[in-house]
């Protein structure tokens, strides 16, 4: 399934979203920004929405 960004604003806060190797764990948008952090990190990352929906086009939603 892709994951659009449509599907960001009705996401959970928490939600894991995987591609490849790589996880973030989904924290909420923010007028142009989609905010995450990743598991081995404490640190909250902003992401300009055109950049995150390139990495979002062939990402996943992990089951916790």
């Amino acid at each position: 399934m892709t994951l659009t960004l449509a599907d960001l604003h009705t996401m959970k806060t928490g939600t894991v979203l995987q591609k490849g190797k790589r996880k973030r764990i989904f924290l909420g948008v923010e007028g142009m920004f989609a905010y995450y952090k990743t598991p081995s990190s404490k640190s909250i990352t902003g992401e300009n929405l055109a950049i995150f929906r390139k990495w979002l086009m062939n990402a996943t939603v992990v089951e916790n």
